[in-house]
Parts: C-alpha cells; structure tokens; sequence
C-alpha cells in the first residue's frame, strides 16, 4: 500500500484552516485534494488529550447543545407555521433535506435527520442524485403553468384540459395526463366561475 506523503506546511495549514478559521473539514479537503479521513486523523494526533479543561469542555457541549436545541425550535416553529407541512410527503422531505444542507456546517447531520424525522441515508442519496431529462422537463413546465396561470385572469379558472391546450399552444409537446399530474402536484385545480 503506498501511502501520500505531505509536507509539514501543508499539514500544519489545513490543520490552522479547520481549527482557527473554523473551516468544515469536507471544505478543506476538496479545496487541497486531501481525503476527509485524513485530516481528522491529523487532528487528532495534533490535539493534545488534557488540552482542554473541564470548564472549557463543558462550555463546548453546552455550546453544542443549545445549538441543537436552537434547531428544535426552528424546526418545531417551522412545523406550527406551515413550513414543513407540505400539501405532499415528497416535498416535506424535499424541504428538510435542503434545511439539513443549510445547517450542515454548525449541526451533525446525523441528529438533524432524527429531528427532522428523515434517514441519513435517505439524505445522502439525495444530495448525489441528478436529476433525469423528464425532472428537468417537468420543472419548465410547472413554471410555464404558473405563468399561465397568472398571465390572464379566465386562466385560474381552468382545470388541465384547458391548461393542456394553453401549454401545447405554448409550442410544448406533452400529454393532457402529464399536465394533470402536474398540476395535482402543485396543488392547482380547475373551478367554477361561480
């Protein structure tokens, strides 16, 4: 096994990175190539075992718990206020992996998923998916049916045979199912004028 030998310079500025600058681990290692791993291993051999004192660990757990709990609040406040109760479970979980990538940086994933009742795995998955040619086409196309939708007032009145014409008028070709489907997801039904 051939293992990567770095400079002293180097270790000693992403360890100054990480720890001074308060940078995230994962950061530092795309920004200089280096594994993850590996910077952790070097801070723990650079860390001394008695550096901190007992007063200066319990600051940092307490510090680290009402971070944690600061979430609980935002995420509990986001749940009464209609933030996370999404007309479908797709989007809740949409919307609290995107809240799980924003904090990433000052909370563990790991505790942000069980408050946010998603698996870490689930999560991960996520973040490496790329979207498919179909996902692509159906973003455009809910944004050519919300600009239907408000472009004319007779056009909020209209259910998906109506939108499928206007969207096909539009030069779009798609099936009047597709435009249905669509609109189910984003909670738009066709009404009476009455």
């Amino acid at each position: 096994m051939n293992k990567k030998q770095y400079s002293e310079d180097l270790r000693a500025m992403v360890l100054s990175e990480v720890k001074e600058e308060q940078q995230s681990v994962r950061s530092v290692s795309e920004r200089y190539g280096i594994s993850a791993p590996t910077i952790y291993k070097w801070l723990r051999q650079h860390e001394p075992t008695a550096e901190f004192t007992k007063e200066e660990l319990e600051r940092k757990v307490a510090r680290q718990t009402q971070t944690i709990e600061s979430f609980e609040e935002t995420v509990t406040f986001m749940v009464k206020g209609r933030g996370l109760v999404c007309s479908t479970h797709a989007e809740r979980r949409q919307l609290a992996y995107r809240l799980i990538e924003m904090n990433q940086a000052n909370l563990p994933i790991q505790k942000m998923c069980e408050v946010l009742k998603v698996s870490r795995g689930s999560y991960y998955r996520w973040r490496k998916h790329v979207p498919s040619q179909r996902e692509e086409m159906d973003k455009v196309l809910k944004q050519v049916i919300r600009r239907l939708r408000v472009s004319s007032p007779l056009h909020r009145y209209f259910g998906a045979p109506r939108m499928h014409t206007l969207v096909v008028k539009e030069g779009y070709q798609v099936g009047k199912n597709r435009v249905a489907r669509l609109m189910r997801e984003m909670n738009i039904r066709g009404s009476s004028k009455r």
